[in-house]
């Protein structure tokens, strides 16, 4: 058992490393989100609208969302909008795409021929927090969220093992675990507010 908790603690500790630091650094950049959120970065394109969609926009009898939806998603990368309305009496749809640091808001205007999306893009630092909080990151970000949560579970498992195994350390070692389970649970208890 020992082996194995020394085998995962080099290889995780090593294959975590990226993870850690990227966890630890956006949890402080989180905490102080006010200093990080300068920067963003707005902006309308345009494009024209294809003809079949303009064609198929131009049936009143059926709304075409998958053609519209697939097609935003292979030419402009925009997946799972948010919302999708439509006055076709108008001549305009829009679909609304919540997306990490930002949003992306794409109106077609369909007498004209024309999309236009209007966007907001925040800095480097909103999308690493918006990647720490998972929001609007989709299912394959989210199951990386779970991977490295048992990648560092496992990580401080495995170090627990191997605390354990070396009798010098031991007592000191199992002495500042204590007080790291401890620390967070006082500091709560004592300073954060609660009803």
């Amino acid at each position: 058992m020992f082996k194995i908790a020394r085998w995962l603690h080099i290889y995780l500790s090593t294959t975590a490393l990226a993870i850690v630091l990227f966890f630890s650094v956006t949890g402080f950049t989180l905490n102080h989100a006010s200093w990080f959120s300068d920067g963003a970065e707005n902006g309308v394109d345009e494009y024209m609208l294809p003809t079949d969609i303009g064609e198929a926009l131009s049936d009143p009898s059926a709304f075409p969302t998958a053609l519209i939806t697939e097609f935003l998603q292979q030419e402009y990368g925009l997946h799972h909008p948010r919302s999708i309305d439509h006055d076709l009496e108008l001549g305009e749809v829009s679909l609304d795409y919540p997306l990490p640091a930002g949003y992306a808001f794409v109106s077609i205007i369909v007498p004209e021929s024309r999309i236009e999306i209007e966007y907001q893009s925040g800095n480097l630092w909103v999308l690493m927090n918006d990647l720490h909080k998972g929001r609007h990151t989709g299912a394959a970000w989210s199951a990386f969220i779970d991977f490295s949560a048992l990648i560092m579970t496992l990580l401080a498992v495995a170090g627990i093992l191997i605390l354990f195994q070396l009798k010098k350390y031991r007592n000191w070692g199992l002495a500042l675990t204590i007080i790291g389970i401890l620390t967070p649970l006082i500091w709560y208890l004592a300073f954060v507010p609660a009803y």
